[in-house]
């Protein structure tokens, strides 16, 4: 996937007496990146380098909002970023010209950080020296914590202890089915539609996740979209065919009666 494809139009030739134009291939973590464009100066960080799943070399950056002056290190304050992380393809830096070489702070290593905890687990816990089992297990008791907060009827009590969960292991899909269910149970739909999403994009061959996306459109009323969940479900999980084929067959009635209760009321 490219990112800010703005940047692929600044790739125009700047007259920069001042700084040589830079070769994509030597661009070093650190590196703090200018060109100008339609009278406008664009700034990045390179806080990070490595390559995309189509082996591309690519920088993380933080980018900084365009402005008409020449920047300079003094311009290049936290009050001045446009976004904390991107993704750039190395060759969108042709013909950019380096202002300056910083090693990136703790504070803006946080967008690449948060980046890596929400899309690459394993080389986030690596980066930031943590203990993986720790962590999953702290998200654990966390979630088991928010059940019994529940049970007790303590529902905003058990939704922070779900949030944080998750939070802390994004991949927590244990709760965020637990979250996404009380949120349903409390006629929060569209936060349940949300997370049960996400859970199935993270565990696929889930097939309570299918389950439960589907009753929450079926809650939602949007039926076509429930008979296709429920649709899918059956084929994708024979030993669980009948609820499937259960669920289906509500779907179909209450969109009926829908239907029947509009044409009444025309």
């Amino acid at each position: 996937m490219r990112f800010y494809h703005f940047l692929l139009i600044l790739l125009l030739s700047s007259n920069l007496p001042c700084y040589a134009a830079i070769n994509p291939e030597h661009i070093q973590l650190g590196d703090i990146l200018i060109n100008k464009n339609h009278q406008q100066w664009y700034t990045v960080h390179i806080v990070a380098l490595d390559k995309n799943e189509q082996q591309q070399a690519v920088a993380h950056s933080i980018i900084y909002q365009s402005q008409k002056h020449q920047p300079t290190l003094a311009t290049l304050v936290r009050s001045n970023i446009a976004n904390q992380h991107a993704q750039i393809d190395i060759n969108d830096f042709k013909d950019w010209h380096r202002l300056a070489h910083k090693k990136p702070t703790a504070a803006e290593l946080k967008g690449y950080i948060h980046y890596l905890k929400h899309t690459h687990f394993e080389r986030y816990v690596h980066f930031t020296g943590q203990n993986k089992d720790k962590i999953i297990s702290t998200s654990m008791a966390f979630d088991k914590k928010a059940n019994d907060e529940k049970r007790l009827g303590h529902l905003d009590n058990a939704i922070n202890l779900y949030k944080k969960a998750i939070s802390l292991y994004p991949k927590n899909t244990s709760s965020m089915e637990h979250l996404a269910s009380l949120y349903m149970e409390t006629d929060r739909y569209e936060k349940a539609l949300t997370l049960f999403e996400t859970s199935l994009n993270i565990h696929p061959n889930n097939s309570t996740g299918q389950l439960l996306l589907g009753q929450c459109l079926l809650h939602m009323q949007r039926f076509y979209q429930a008979k296709r969940i429920f649709q899918d479900g059956i084929h994708l999980f024979p030993e669980q065919k009948a609820l499937f084929v259960h669920y289906h067959q509500c779907a179909l009635e209450e969109q009926n009666n829908q239907y029947q209760r509009q044409v009444m009321n025309l």
